[in-house]
């Protein structure tokens, strides 16, 4: 049997704009408003199904170490497996890679 993967974004997925404007006082411009109610539900998703997270938002380039933090402050057992690359664009491209370019490329 093949694993169950959710590449998760969290922007718009955890981190909405209702959570940003009831946290907005503790905004630090890149965590703190992961609404802890939809991490408990991706985590409850995860357990039901044996599904693994593997983070595909852009934060994981700037900002994973907080990005993690924050997820498993809310749950402790909320269990990230890996990360989609950074794929680096050709010099001779114009195109920039897209996330399902990096979610393949996992």
């Amino acid at each position: 049997m093949s694993k169950k993967l959710i590449f998760l974004d969290i922007d718009v997925v955890l981190a909405t704009r209702q959570s940003y404007l009831r946290n907005r006082e503790h905004y630090s411009g890149n965590t703190k408003v992961i609404d802890p109610v939809l991490v408990r539900r991706l985590s409850e998703i995860c357990t039901a199904t044996g599904a693994e997270i593997v983070l595909s938002s852009t934060r994981r380039l700037f900002y994973y170490n907080e990005v993690i933090r924050e997820l498993l402050s809310v749950d402790p057992s909320f269990k990230i497996i890996g990360q989609t690359p950074d794929l680096e664009i050709p010099e001779d491209s114009f195109d920039v890679p897209i996330r399902g370019d990096e979610i393949q490329a996992y």
